[in-house]
This record gives C-alpha cells, structure tokens and sequence, in this order.
C-alpha cells in the first residue's frame, strides 16, 4: 500500500476515534499533536493536528493546527497533501497571521508534487448551517477585492448568511463581472475539463469567510456546454418540421461528456465552496433530447422506434414556436422516461464526485418549482424523474420559481394566483421529504427589470414556506428591506 495511502487511512481512523470527543479532549490531542511535531514524528502529528481541526474547526487553535499539519505532510515530501492543507488554511482562516508563509509553502508544494500526482479529497469539517438566507446576486465586482468584500459586507448587513454565484457561465447569461469581461462560454475556476473564464471561485469562498458568510456555487448539468464541444444535443424545430442541433445543451448519452461532466464537478469540489447545486436547467423541454443515444434507449423501451415528427408536428406551440407541455402520448411518455434515467445518473455520478473530493460540501439540486411540486407534470413537460433523483440525506431539493412570470403565463388573478400557489407549496412539501433541507429560489425580477417590491416577496414567500422552515434565496437580493424582515411572517 502506498504511503499516502497509509496515512489518509490513519488520519480517517483518528477522525473516527475522535469524534465523540469534545473541545477539551482536542485541546489535549492538540497539546500531544505539538509535542510529537517538535520530535520530529511528522506523519504522527499529521494525524493528530488533523483530527483536531476537523472536529473543532473554529476553536482558537484550529488555524495553527491546520498550519502545522501542511508542514508535517511538506516535511515528509507528500506535497498533494501539504497543497491541500495549505488550501484549507488560507480558505478557512484567511484573516489568520500565517496566510503569508502559507501561501509561500502552498507555492512550493505545488511546484514540488508529481504531475500525475492523486488529489486527496478536502478536508470534511463538521459545521452546523443556520436556516439559508441566501443572495443570488446578478454579478460580483470580482476584479476589485476591496469592492467585492464592500458588496458581500452589505449583503450580510442585510441579513443575508449566504451567496450563491454561478460557477459556470452558459450561452446567453449575463457576464458575472460587471463590464462584460470577455468569456463565450465555462467554468469561473481552473479546471480541464472546461474552458476557463477567470479564476474567481476561490477568491469568493475566501471573500465570503471573511464576513462570516458561506458560498454556494451553482454548475449546470445540460448547460455546461464547450464552444469545441462535438456532442452537442439535437431538438425538434417547429419552423423547419426537422430535428436540428441544439447548441445550448450537450448530449448526456455520449460518454466523453458524462466523464467531463463527473470531472467538471470534481474540479469544483476542489475549489472549496461551502456547498454545490447542480442545476437540472430546467430539465428537457418537450421537443429536447433527441440525440441517437435518447432515440435508441426509447425504442429499448417501446419495442419499436419513436418518430418525434409523429407526436410533435400535431403538438400544441408556446410562445417563440417551441412546443408546450401537456403532451399525452404512449411513445413520447416512453422518450420522457428515458431522458429522465439518463439525467438521473448523469446528476447521481456527479453528486458522488463532488462527496469524494469536498466531504463536507453541501449538495442539491436545483429544478423548476413546478416540476417539483407537480411530479407527473415535471416528468411529463420536463423529463424530471423525483424518485429516481438522489434523495435522502445526500441532496437539498432547490426550487426555482419566478412568481411575476409564472401568474403572467398563466393569466393568473391574485386570488387564482394565491390559490395556485398554495397547491404547489403543498407538492413541494410532499417532495421535500425525500430530501435533508427545501430551499426556494425566488427571482425577484420583474419584465420591466425592476425588483420585486418587499411586501410581495414577503407575501409569496410567506405561502411558500409556511410548512416549514425552508431555505430562502432572493434572485437578485431585496434591497430595499433586510432579508429578516421578509422572512419574519414565515416563521
């Protein structure tokens, strides 16, 4: 067995032998950690400064002991894992005295380890979550430390625990820097399984600690499209009556894009936020997926080939020729189930990469409120399988909703509208429980681009989470009253 091998599982052990310990057993396993060190016993002291910090991350000794185990894994010429602790450190404690020598030896560590070296996962600190408060802001000021840390210092005056960004930037967002810096299409963090806009993730977590906030980042499953990317998707076009290429989404059946997918997720996991949402983009339209792969396991289903002109040149149009929702056919219930198998292990394989690299992240994922609340609807207009999608305690269920649009398209009254929304709130409790935590999304946008006013947040909110204490994030954040205030009556 490798050494590094060796000591991961000595330093897994002691986790597990610690982890009834209080503060003042730590405090001892932390005066013995030192003790060891200074004798020289590095790979002893590694194990002991470890355990100390994962089980009482925010006691006084915490940042030295994660200091001191990068120096036992450096001194022994591990550099995966001194670079990992040093990472930790500067996240973690960045207001703490050593960041200077840490980011000197992280420097050194990095130049020094094997180019196939084995990334070891992060750390898995043990830290309560208060019930989410969160901001999804349109942009950050990224480029100007000083002003990114004056924009989340003003968020959390407001009352806001944490920022959710998007980590990857898909066909037609808007730009996550103010100005439009320059990026088609990728990932905001270094990776190789995407192109790279600009390495701003980590600067975020570390901003976000700083005020005592934590950082949710948000990566797309269909949406995480390449500009080189030869497996793009194909859809049904209402104009030409032909299947046509869909380059806003890629083709979940082909498995180069599955892998970079799975790598795509570890790769942020890395990168350290607090916690990750995988977004389902809104699931498959109905006249979407109709690469080889999605016709092959539908004709697997059905015992014959499905024709998507047979069910969608009489299908009803929404708005912009796409097709709408309701279909009711047996070959296309048949095409729905297969897109949402495939869906629910691409986004299952993904979850799993980022608990192996980042144990400690929060995961969830991300899916139209409708089609939460309403399953035979979101299997039928969205491809979205609940059941099969990672439940239990593994995952947060995070619910999109854009109430102004959402009564817009229906032609919804204020009392239809109070009465509709009350039935989804009693779907998205019955989905909820499959999950640990229910978060809802509100865009508090308007047509007009103007923000919702806070007496309507409140109001719509207050119907949305009366059951239970959900997660609550304001798309852009409210400005003109504190996220307490809106969410007092649903408490």
């Amino acid at each position: 067995m490798r050494r590094g091998a060796i000591i991961l599982l000595a330093l897994l052990g002691a986790v597990w032998m610690a982890a009834q310990a209080g503060e003042q057993d730590l405090r001892a396993m932390y005066q013995d950690a030192l003790k060891v060190f200074y004798a020289g016993d590095y790979d002893r002291a590694e194990s002991l400064f470890a355990t100390v910090y994962r089980n009482a991350p925010r006691a006084r000794f915490a940042s030295d002991a994660v200091f001191k185990a990068g120096e036992c894994a450096f001194r022994t010429e591990r550099y995966d894992a001194a670079a990992l602790h040093f990472e930790h450190y500067l996240r973690e404690y960045p207001v703490a005295g050593g960041g200077s020598e840490a980011k000197e030896r992280l420097r050194q560590a990095r130049e020094k380890r094997p180019a196939d070296h084995a990334l070891l996962p992060l750390p898995d600190v043990k830290r309560e979550w208060p019930r989410l408060a969160a901001a999804w802001p349109a942009n950050l000021p990224v480029d100007d430390a000083a002003a990114v840390n004056r924009a989340l210092r003003g968020l959390q005056a407001s009352g806001y625990n944490t920022v959710v960004v998007s980590a990857y930037k898909q066909l037609d967002d808007p730009p996550l820097l103010p100005g439009g810096k320059p990026c088609v299409t990728g990932a905001y963090f270094t990776t190789e399984a995407a192109p790279v806009c600009a390495e701003i993730i980590e600067k975020l977590v570390v901003a976000a600690h700083r005020v005592n906030m934590r950082l949710i980042a948000v990566l797309p499953v269909r949406g995480a499209v390449r500009p080189d990317e030869p497996h793009a998707d194909r859809r049904w076009d209402t104009f030409t009556q032909a299947v046509v290429a869909d380059a806003h989404h890629v083709d979940l059946w082909r498995d180069p894009v599955a892998k970079r997918l799975v790598q795509l997720a570890k790769d942020l996991a890395l990168r350290g936020p607090d916690g990750i949402w995988l977004d389902l983009d809104s699931g498959f339209r109905p006249d979407e997926g109709l690469s080889d792969g999605a016709l092959a396991a539908t004709a697997a289903q059905l015992g014959r080939d499905f024709d998507p002109a047979a069910v969608f040149q009489k299908a009803p149009l929404g708005p912009g020729g796409r097709i709408r929702g309701g279909i009711v056919d047996e070959a296309f219930g048949a095409f729905c189930e297969a897109r949402a198998a495939r869906l629910a292990e691409t986004t299952n394989a993904m979850l799993q990469a980022v608990g192996e690299m980042h144990p400690s992240c929060r995961r969830g994922l991300m899916a139209p409120l409708a089609a939460a609340s309403e399953p035979v609807a979101g299997m039928r207009d969205a491809a979205l399988d609940f059941d099969a999608l990672p439940g239990g305690k593994t995952a947060d269920l995070v619910a999109r909703f854009n109430y102004r649009g959402w009564k817009l398209r229906a032609g919804f009254g204020k009392r239809r509208a109070h009465v509709a929304l009350d039935e989804l709130a009693k779907g998205f409790d019955r989905a909820v429980k499959k999950s640990e935590h229910g978060v809802v999304v509100l865009d508090v946008s308007s047509p007009a681009g103007k923000t919702m006013p806070a007496w309507e947040i409140r109001e719509v909110l207050a119907r949305l989470t009366a059951a239970e204490a959900y997660g609550v994030v304001l798309a852009p954040p409210a400005r003109d009253e504190t996220i307490d205030k809106i969410l007092e009556p649903s408490r």
